[in-house]
């Protein structure tokens, strides 16, 4: 980051991406950076320091050469050149501090279920493990490039918009009977 007037480096550089960097944005309280990348990933720093915040956010299957803060500064969109557009919860220090309905609990503000906690994986066949390798669910193939990672809200793509709640229950094991479509 350089100054505007002097053309000083003044922060950076920052890094953490594993390609070029295509996409930069601060947040509307100029208290952080969103970043998107040719290595699919989008990232938030801190301006004061340049530290990461949080990131690597993880789910694009393509490069990610825009990004967004919305105007409250909750949600980070991305677009990327697989097609895919990603709403991201923006980490809690990340959003400013006046109230929002955007920030209160039902819009996503909760913790991800304790068996995907630790990561997702979705395999080409359309099986989701998480970081112990537990068979977690299936997803339709044409839906696993899309289908949303945890810490996106929404995945907007060419088979339509998906929207995932990972803090909701997952009926694992002899669970599975009470998952239906409604």
């Amino acid at each position: 980051m350089f100054d505007s007037h002097t053309g000083d480096l003044v922060l950076g550089p920052l890094e953490g991406h594993t390609k070029w960097v295509s996409s930069v944005v601060f947040s509307p309280d100029g208290a952080h950076i969103v970043s998107g990348s040719g290595d699919g990933t989008v990232q938030v720093w801190g301006v004061k320091d340049g530290s990461p915040i949080c990131g690597p956010l993880e789910g694009h299957q393509g490069s990610v050469p825009s990004v967004a803060f919305s105007p409250d500064g909750a949600f980070i969109v991305s677009g990327s050149e697989d097609s895919t557009i990603r709403v991201w919860k923006a980490p809690r220090h990340a959003v400013e501090s006046r109230p929002s309905e955007a920030n209160s609990p039902s819009s996503g503000d909760r913790e991800p279920h304790s068996a995907i906690a630790r990561g997702l994986t979705i395999s080409r066949d359309g099986w989701a493990r998480n970081g112990d390798s537990q068979l977690l669910f299936w997803v339709p193939r044409n839906m696993v490039n899309i289908f949303p990672s945890v810490g996106t809200i929404y995945t907007i793509g060419q088979e339509g918009i998906l929207k995932t709640d990972y803090s909701l229950p997952l009926y694992l094991g002899e669970e599975w009977h009470r998952c239906y479509l409604g």
